[in-house]
């Protein structure tokens, strides 16, 4: 069985494109340690631009919730 992500809604998140932005309690959040699968080596910033990781590893998709993000 999958766990849900725990998706905010398809929204204007910042960036070239609409995302969904993890929630607090997501299953996404501090998915890949620092270094692996290009989290913030190879893939140092979200697509909004924002850096990654926002804290202690990176989040899964393609935005890296920080403390500006609500939901």
């Amino acid at each position: 069985m999958m766990t849900p992500a725990d998706l905010g809604p398809l929204a204007d998140n910042g960036g070239p494109a609409l995302t969904h932005v993890p929630k607090e309690w997501s299953a996404a959040l501090e998915w890949t340690a620092f270094g692996e699968a290009g989290c913030g080596t190879s893939t140092p910033v979200d697509q909004r631009g924002a850096t990654r990781p926002a804290n202690s590893a990176c989040d899964t998709g393609a935005v890296e919730r920080n403390e500006y993000d609500r939901g």
